[in-house]
């Protein structure tokens, strides 16, 4: 090889993850105001519970849905907690609890 363009990519199709649940936007810019986007893919009708939480546990939002048909859902989160207010910057773990699957994501959080 010769020479390497190192600023040429594509764009692969989107890839599923593991219990249909899928993370896209997974660092966010609060300065931006961007928002991360949670896709679950229910392959049975039921509950889901999406915890966002700090390394230590703590929880900082919760998402409570009732009775979810089958198929996709996508749920966004802005960073903030539960008041409203911007949360800090750093690592924080997404936990998406349904019937039949419990996934844990990262997410990062810049400013």
């Amino acid at each position: 090889i010769l020479s390497l363009d190192l600023w040429s990519f594509r764009i692969k199709s989107l890839a599923q993850q593991r219990s249909g649940v899928t993370i896209l936007n997974n660092v966010i810019d609060l300065n931006n105001d961007e928002k991360t986007v949670i896709k679950v893919d229910v392959a049975q009708k039921g509950r889901v519970n999406i915890f966002i939480m700090t390394i230590d546990g703590n929880i900082v939002d919760y998402h409570e849905r009732s009775e979810l048909d089958i198929g996709e859902h996508f749920y966004t989160w802005d960073g903030s907690n539960r008041n409203g207010k911007k949360i800090a910057r750093g690592m924080y773990f997404v936990r998406i609890v349904g019937d039949g699957f419990d996934e844990t994501r990262k997410i990062m959080v810049v400013k």
